[in-house]
Parts: structure tokens; C-alpha cells; sequence
């Protein structure tokens, strides 16, 4: 019997500070996703474009704003086609409003055009 309440007090401060740690930083904390961004971010820099994929995917498995990171990864396939259009697609998805029309920010606008071809990085 001393050994469950052992446990389960355990269980209840690792509970509590998971919450702590979450209010204190946001999901991002908890998850990697900021660090795995950095991370990318530093990658992409030093030209690593492999490394900068791999983050970019952990921080896209863990984040609930896709479109940061597709934006990233879409920067990150410049100079490869096949990668470029799978990313871009996905980002397109990611980008069509309510109305279907696509939104995309001023820093990629010259990567996919309005007629969806892939501009001067493919």
C-alpha cells in the first residue's frame, strides 16, 4: 500500500510540474518545437539543407500553426524542384482561406505565382 501512495504522489508532481512548465512557456516548451525551429533555422543558415528538414519536420509534427513551418520548408527546397512543389503544394493547402483563394506572405510570393507555378526557385 505504501509503495501506490509513493506512486501516485509521484505521478501527481510530475503532473504538476509538466503544467508549470506549460503555463510558464507555452506548448512549445514542452513539445521541442521552438528549439527544433531554431534548430532548422540554423541548419538552413549553414546550408545544411538535410539537418534543417529534420527539425522542420519534428517542429511540424508538434506545432498547431503548420504554416510557419511549411514556410520554412519551402524556403529550405529552393534549388530542389520535387521538393519545392511537394512543400509548396502542402503550404498552398495550408494558405486557401474560407473563400478558396490562396494567401501567401510578400517573402514567398515570388516562390509560387498566382498561376501556381513555382517562380524563380524551382
Amino acid at each position: 500500500m505504501l509503495h501506490w501512495r509513493r506512486s501516485f504522489g509521484l505521478l501527481c508532481a510530475s503532473v504538476l510540474l509538466a503544467a508549470s512548465a506549460l503555463a510558464q512557456d507555452g506548448p512549445s516548451a514542452v513539445t521541442g518545437e521552438k528549439q527544433a525551429l531554431e534548430f532548422g533555422r540554423e541548419a538552413m543558415a549553414d546550408g545544411d539543407h538535410e539537418a534543417a528538414v529534420g527539425h522542420f519536420l519534428f517542429a511540424l509534427a508538434r506545432t498547431d500553426r503548420p504554416e510557419e513551418v511549411l514556410e520554412l520548408l519551402v524556403e529550405n527546397a529552393a534549388g530542389d524542384p520535387d521538393a519545392l512543389a511537394l512543400w509548396a503544394i502542402d503550404l498552398a493547402n495550408a494558405r486557401i482561406d474560407a473563400n478558396g483563394r490562396l494567401k501567401m506572405p510578400r517573402a514567398l510570393r515570388g516562390v509560387i505565382g498566382e498561376d501556381g507555378s513555382l517562380g524563380e526557385w524551382a
